[in-house]
């Protein structure tokens, strides 16, 4: 009970015959005085009856010669079949995603702003349609710049990742051998190769997509008011890989961002069934296609590259 302002929280009656009555074994009743809209003070109190309330009962079957164990008819044994992998994995799967697509997203944000809002803002663009390339070649160009930012930003990430792990007597060597020989399975060849086909379509998409709010946009600064909300767009779908319970399914895998964080996580604990992967895959790369073809007849409209 705490005291406040003169008023109680709490205040638990106890029968003056209780002492009796327990030593009678029979059943006596405290009395609980509380406020509903102090639910969280009655949840303390709880807590404490419920330990007391076992200690009574274990003085009561001791006085009656019986075992404890015998109002327990039946104990659940659990095993865990899980491996170490899948339990690692699992917990920093949702986050390895996360990072990679921060990286992927800002490696292809800032050259698709120089190379669209910049190029207009410093009175470039004209300039570079005068010149014989033609517009899908002057297309190709900034879009292999803007897509090989965002992949080397990704790549790198991964490959930092890879080489921290691989290097654990460093990096880890205080955390059990069975942490780090999980940690190593994750990076291997095929495990990274999976993670770079989930990449290079998503690097793709963002590439194209950030292209074209860059042209739009007359200055640098609005490029970036307009790319800004797309970020936290992109990245709240990645949250739903922290959620537990939520998998990898045939149904979810056509959709875009959210694939890739569950098909990433999957990877990395080592569950990854065959059939949502590809079509997580097919989904990607058709979506890729789709934003390069949007993008590349926007560059090829006059009013949208020329400045205003």
């Amino acid at each position: 009970m705490s005291l406040i302002g003169d008023s109680l929280d709490v205040v638990l009656a106890f029968p003056d015959d209780m002492a009796q009555k327990l030593d009678s074994m029979e059943q006596a009743t405290i009395t609980l005085y509380y406020r509903a809209t102090e639910d969280d003070i009655r949840s303390r109190v709880d807590g404490i009856l419920a330990g007391a309330q076992q200690l009574w009962l274990g003085q009561r079957l001791e006085a009656l010669q019986v075992d404890p164990r015998q109002m327990e008819p039946v104990v659940v044994r659990r095993i865990d079949l899980s491996s170490s992998r899948e339990k690692i994995g699992q917990t920093l799967g949702a986050m390895v995603p996360y990072f990679f697509m921060i990286f992927c997203f800002l490696g292809c944000m800032y050259p698709a702003i120089d190379l669209g809002a910049g190029e207009k803002e410093r009175g470039t663009m004209e300039t570079l349609l005068s010149s014989p390339a033609s517009r899908l070649e002057i297309f190709m160009g900034k879009f292999g710049v803007v897509a090989l930012g965002g992949l080397t930003s990704a790549m790198l990430a991964i490959g930092s990742l890879a080489l921290s792990i691989q290097f654990n007597s460093q990096s880890f060597g205080e955390l059990p051998p069975e942490f780090t020989e999980s940690m190593s399975s994750m990076v291997q060849p095929g495990t990274l190769a999976m993670l770079f086909l989930l990449l290079l379509p998503l690097t793709v998409f963002f590439a194209s997509t950030l292209m074209t709010l860059s042209i739009s946009a007359q200055s640098f600064k609005e490029a970036q008011s307009l790319i800004s909300p797309v970020m936290i767009l992109v990245m709240l779908p990645t949250v739903v890989a922290f959620i537990p319970g939520i998998e990898l399914t045939t149904a979810n895998a056509w959709i875009p961002i959210f694939n890739v964080s569950l098909a990433a996580r999957d990877i990395l604990a080592g569950t990854l069934t065959t059939e949502p992967f590809l079509i997580a895959v097919v989904s990607l790369f058709a979506l890729a296609l789709l934003g390069m073809l949007i993008s590349l007849r926007y560059y090829k409209s006059e009013r949208n590259v020329l400045p205003s």
